[in-house]
């Protein structure tokens, strides 16, 4: 008697389109649709990350955080399809100022914006704002102007502490005029 061969069969799935439909939720998920930016979910997740980093890498760590000036005015004014204009005109400053693959910005909200820069001291923030605010500046921008305000992560901060230090710089970079730049 003659044993009989063994076989053997094999399935094969194509799953290329269920991983691609995965990434785009996933990507969807933590972008701003208006702006291409992260969201603000994100915003929150990645400055953890980037204060972990920093504290085990000893590397500089900024945050930098922008709002419009006079946008509600401007959207009163002018409608909601040119204050959306102006949101993705920033949103378009951001990511064209921006070191690549270093840095990340962020719709935080309504007219905030968020910049965690890795690996740099507050003065190549102060660059990368002055560079965002002076374009914004020259772009029909309906009389909004942008205000910035910048903090160096110091290792006893958490992510609250950074982004409160971040907030009170533009908070007085708003009482100095708005249009203007302040480092923490």
């Amino acid at each position: 008697q003659v044993a009989p061969e063994p076989v053997i069969c094999l399935t094969f799935k194509d799953i290329t389109e269920k991983r691609s439909l995965q990434e785009r939720l996933a990507d969807a998920a933590q972008k701003d649709g208006l702006t291409g930016l992260f969201n603000q979910r994100a915003f929150h997740t990645r400055l953890e990350g980037a204060i972990m980093r920093s504290r085990n890498l000893s590397t500089d760590l900024t945050l930098m955080l922008l709002d419009l000036d006079n946008f509600k005015k401007c959207n009163d004014t002018y409608g909601h399809q040119v204050g959306d204009r102006l949101l993705r005109t920033v949103g378009d400053l951001i990511l064209s100022n921006i070191r690549k693959n270093r840095d990340e910005g962020f719709r935080c909200g309504g007219d905030e914006f968020g910049i965690i820069i890795s690996d740099a001291d507050d003065s190549v923030a102060f660059r990368i704002g002055e560079q965002v605010r002076k374009e914004f500046e020259k772009a029909d921008s309906c009389g909004t102007t942008i205000s910035i305000g910048i903090a160096q992560f110091k290792k006893d901060m958490d992510p609250q502490t950074l982004a409160k230090a971040a907030d009170e710089a533009l908070y007085r970079a708003k009482a100095l005029g708005k249009n203007s730049l302040c480092v923490a």
